[in-house]
């Protein structure tokens, strides 16, 4: 497996994310189109989404939807040319119900780059999200039949595995999640293999290195982020009172900016509240900062990019379900405009 020479160890130069300016989130602008219609004949064509598919004679022709030769260039009906017929006694089963938009198939890249906590209190974790990855993936590619899923994990530092390359399948997704899996019980950090021997873990510049070194293609991009704990800013040195440490490039804000800048949705699954026992009686107060809730004055990463916060802690006592929530979001994002 590749692994990729530290680039934020004490005394190392680390990059600086200072330099990426700062974007306003794309999902918030309103979007400006509007249909007009009119009461006086002739009628106007039977043309856009919203007339091919609302079951609905639009231009009088005797048409419906994706019979009128002006709706075909949608993707239902060229997946089902037959799917609207003006004569619904003929045809019962294909009649589309008003709202109904009928089957649609987003071609549309969508990459998902899976971020995953690898520490030690992660290993069961861990071993979930193995079990979950052929339904991962399957509901990656129900959403667009071009998805891809890449990896990139972190303790106190981060790694892109195989350079981000995406998976070919589930069960290629899985075996690399069992390899993690067995490597939490090391609670070392994967690049320096540093002992762990504090709460907070770099969620900053795993999330950092996701968004700068994997390839991400012009479409949908989403960051799954994992983990149980807080997280810290730099110049804090993370594991430093007993080793050589790991110093944080980034800070929060950084980082929130250059997801907006990239126009890549962040969807965490993460712990709330106040976190478990690291070692003695060491505790982080507030593990759901920046995920669940704004960071200081600064909205949560999932808020900011149009993202998702999922509670990790019911992933684990079985109260929530991760593939259902997210294959309802990745439906959503995929091929929006």
């Amino acid at each position: 497996m590749l692994r990729i020479p530290p680039r934020s160890r004490l005394g190392a130069g680390s990059p600086s994310w200072g330099l990426l300016w700062r974007g306003l989130p794309w999902w918030g602008l309103p979007l400006s189109a509007a249909l007009a219609s009119g009461c006086s004949s002739p009628r106007g064509p039977e043309i856009g989404e919203a007339l091919c598919s609302n079951a609905l004679d639009d231009d009088g022709d005797m048409l419906v939807d994706c019979a009128d030769p002006a709706c075909q260039l949608f993707s239902w009906c060229l997946v089902d040319p037959d799917a609207a017929t003006p004569d619904a006694a003929a045809a019962p089963d294909t009649h589309l119900d008003a709202g109904d938009v009928g089957p649609r198939v987003c071609s549309d890249p969508l990459d998902l780059v899976i971020v995953l906590d690898v520490s030690s209190s992660m290993t069961d974790d861990v071993a979930r999200l193995r079990d979950l990855a052929p339904a991962l993936f399957e509901a990656a590619t129900e959403a667009s039949t071009a998805a891809q899923i890449s990896l990139v994990v972190f303790v106190d530092d981060a790694q892109t595995v195989a350079d981000c390359a995406p998976f070919s399948d589930g069960a290629a997704l899985a075996a690399e999640l069992d390899q993690w899996r067995v490597f939490t019980a090391t609670n070392q950090s994967p690049v320096s293999h540093i002992p762990n021997v504090d709460c907070a873990e770099n969620s900053l510049d795993a999330i950092a290195a996701a968004v700068s070194e994997c390839s991400w293609r012009t479409g949908s991009r989403v960051i799954l982020h994992i983990t149980d704990d807080t997280f810290a800013e730099r110049p804090t040195v993370l594991s430093g009172p007993f080793g050589p440490g790991i110093l944080v490039a980034s800070t929060y804000l950084e980082v929130s900016d250059a997801l907006v800048h990239q126009r890549t949705h962040l969807v965490a699954l993460a712990a709330d509240g106040a976190g478990a026992s690291c070692g003695g009686p060491m505790t982080s107060p507030d593990v759901g900062r920046g995920f669940h809730e704004p960071f200081g004055t600064d909205a949560s990463l999932p808020e900011r990019t149009g993202g998702e916060a999922y509670d990790l802690r019911a992933m684990r006592d079985g109260t929530f379900e991760l593939v259902p929530a997210l294959s309802a979001y990745l439906a959503r994002t995929a091929c929006a405009p």
